[in-house]
């Protein structure tokens, strides 16, 4: 999600897009910590849209949430889950959602390809590994098990109030969804200069 401080005289991702082209260099972003997703959708963000947004890191969502909260930084690229509360409060704007598709937990919201960066996906996502050499059918069952829990109404139901979206796989198409992200964002860190120091 992007996530704006209410001083920030932008209403919009389009009106946010021509304040930062105004002012290159001069916008802050939060992020999570450098290498994290909020960082890389923030660095993206500046590729898609042609912009100069600052990167400034943060050790976690909690001390970034409290300076954009604060107004001491004016947008942040972050989770619906670390957001959603401060907006329903009136404490920040919200812009977009950085997923393809639109949230179900805010559904009013655009996503960003809607807002005009046609190609904009990301979202903060985990999956669980094991270590190499773990039996095939173990792992099967293991798969089995997960996607039964997921399955379950009140699991879902608390990780959606988390702001999750629980997808369960076989571990094949986690491999074949991991080997594309990291084929993705090695070309946009690539692009981007991003070094993590």
């Amino acid at each position: 999600m992007v996530a704006v401080h209410p001083s920030l005289p932008v209403r919009s991702v389009g009106e946010l897009v021509v304040l930062a082209r105004a002012r290159p260099g001069a916008l802050l972003f939060a992020s999570f910590g450098a290498g994290s997703v909020s960082h890389l959708s923030g660095e993206l963000f500046n590729l898609e849209a042609g912009v100069e947004l600052t990167h400034v890191p943060y050790r976690g969502a909690a001390p970034a949430m409290i300076d954009l909260v604060g107004g001491h930084v004016p947008l942040a690229f972050g989770s619906l889950a670390s957001t959603m509360t401060y907006v329903r409060e009136g404490k920040l704007r919200a812009l977009a959602v950085t997923t393809r598709e639109r949230s179900p937990l805010a559904r009013e919201l655009p996503t960003l390809a809607e807002s005009g960066l046609k190609d904009f996906d990301t979202r903060e996502w985990w999956g669980v590994f094991g270590p190499a050499g773990v039996p095939a059918e173990l792992t099967q069952r293991f798969s089995r098990d997960l996607a039964q829990v997921i399955g379950n109404g009140e699991v879902r139901a608390r990780l959606a109030s988390l702001g999750a979206e629980p997808v369960a796989g076989d571990p094949a198409r986690l491999a074949e969804f991991l080997t594309r992200e990291i084929g993705r964002w090695r070309g946009i860190i690539t692009a981007g200069r991003i070094a993590v120091e």
